[in-house]
């Protein structure tokens, strides 16, 4: 850390784009793609609610560091439809819930991971509940050199408990509480602006049960990030990143096949890169694609890759009144 820190004010953005400054602010607060992220908070009474839809695919399980890849016979899809209403308590406060259901399966189930009963069989259920709180505690617009927020987050998912084994599962049966901290910064780029922010989590996951010594499932650190430019300020396009990384558990071939915890006590760490696109109407509504693929994969899927489209929409304190 330097001695010494100049504080100085956010790189000013273009005078073409002064007086779309403060929709690019709505959409940064608005859900996208994967909504929600980022430093920046809606104000009060403020609301946004996003719908979406995503579907993912895998057929290769990597285990840890040096084991052979196994290729499933056929690859396992998800399907999901989610939703998520942000609120804004306060000038620099806001709290989210995040839910949906989703749908995965397998077209083949004659591999060895698929062995045990139910271990490949379909799967129909919510997906788990996600509440967080965000309090902003800098500003770039109030002189800050960056937007940084922090909050808690609680992640609900005792109810997906029984499909915890299956290749299939759309949850492992856990109960998780976290803090995160995200920092992201506006500014101009020639005629263009721009948004990037990254954002790092660290989740304790309370203890089901021990596995050679290994808490399961293990605590996790695990960060996100994005840099999109505005060519103006309705349509942004850009870069997208996610990162997991487990602190303890086992690798794939330590656990047995048959213990219910299989996938549940495993060490992973996964990073995914892709993009996002964003496309915002004149009545605060905008429709958000990304995608997002296996760049790195340790007991996880090498090769997943999701798509997702939604619609977010934004409601300023006051409109509709």
């Amino acid at each position: 850390m330097p001695n010494a820190t100049t504080v100085s004010k956010p790189t000013p953005l273009p005078s073409r784009n002064l007086a779309g400054l403060a929709l690019v602010m709505a959409l940064l607060a608005s859900p996208a793609a994967e909504a929600g992220g980022g430093p920046w908070t809606l104000s009060g009474d403020d609301l946004s609610t996003y719908v979406g839809v995503s579907y993912t695919r895998w057929r290769t399980f990597l285990g840890g560091e040096g084991a052979e890849a196994v290729k499933l016979p056929s690859a396992v899809t998800r399907t999901d439809l989610g939703g998520e209403v942000t609120y804004g308590l306060l000038t620099s406060v806001d709290v989210e819930v995040r839910g949906g259901i989703g749908w995965s399966g397998i077209g083949r189930a004659d591999a060895d991971i698929c062995a045990q009963d139910t271990a490949c069989d379909s799967t129909l259920s919510l997906t788990p509940i996600r509440a967080r709180g965000k309090v902003r505690l800098l500003d770039e617009l109030r002189g800050a050199p960056f937007t940084l927020a922090v909050g808690p987050e609680v992640r609900f998912g005792d109810f997906t408990r029984e499909q915890r084994m299956r290749v299939t599962a759309l949850g492992d049966g856990q109960t998780d509480v976290a803090l995160f901290a995200s920092v992201g910064r506006l500014g101009g780029l020639g005629s263009m602006s721009y948004s990037t922010y990254i954002e790092g989590i660290g989740r304790h996951r309370l203890a089901s049960t021990e596995i050679l010594g290994q808490k399961v499932p293990a605590d996790e650190i695990s960060a996100s990030g994005e840099f999109l430019l505005y060519p103006t300020p309705n349509v942004s396009a850009g870069l997208a990143v996610d990162a997991l990384h487990s602190i303890g558990g086992l690798d794939f071939g330590e656990v047995p096949l048959d213990d219910p915890d299989r996938f549940t006590a495993l060490s992973v760490t996964s990073v995914k890169l892709g993009g996002k696109i964003g496309v915002r109407s004149v009545q605060n509504t905008t429709l958000s694609i990304s995608v997002l693929g296996t760049l790195y994969a340790e007991n996880n899927p090498a090769d997943f890759f999701t798509v997702g489209v939604g619609i977010g929409s934004f409601r300023a304190s006051g409109e509709g009144k």
